[in-house]
């Protein structure tokens, strides 16, 4: 979801990728902070791949560049 909103939004906010870097950063040590001291170790599972998620990723990134290209002539 993130990256679609920062893929088609990134020339209307050029800051929304660094937004995102900061919010996945803190996510990150909040998500440590509480398998450490609050949950029991995950099972570890394996994966052959993302699953669905592949697909909508590249859905909303051939999506983005069309959006991105046609948002600065629109929004003047």
């Amino acid at each position: 979801m993130q990256f679609g909103y920062v893929a088609l939004f990134a020339a209307a906010l050029p800051m929304a990728s660094l937004m995102a870097l900061a919010n996945n950063l803190i996510e990150l040590r909040t998500d440590a902070w509480k398998m450490l001291t609050q949950h029991r170790r995950p099972v570890a599972q394996a994966s052959d791949d993302i699953g669905a998620w592949h697909q909508a990723r590249d859905v909303a990134g051939s999506r983005a560049s069309p959006f991105s290209a046609l948002l600065p002539p629109t929004a003047s």
